[in-house]
């Protein structure tokens, strides 16, 4: 994954399952898609990391007791 650094993406997803390019930098984000199409090692490497942190944070045993509190918040007592 390549993203700019803007929003909550580097924070979510961290440097080493992808790239972070200051935003609004096309040229610098053309260069990393660029370097990365021309190394598969590279690629399968940032991948797997990936992979991985979807896993560990987005399964459904995961995420949901992360959430339950503002889904409770949200919904409201007896809801």
């Amino acid at each position: 994954m390549v993203w700019f650094d803007a929003g909550r993406m580097p924070e979510s997803w961290g440097d080493d399952a992808g790239a972070v390019v200051d935003f609004p930098d096309v040229v610098g984000m053309a260069d990393v898609v660029a370097a990365l199409s021309d190394s598969s090692s590279r690629r399968a490497e940032l991948g797997e990391v990936a992979r991985r942190r979807v896993v560990e944070r987005h399964r459904v045993s995961v995420a949901v007791p992360r959430l339950w509190p503002d889904l409770e918040r949200w919904a409201g007592p007896g809801s």
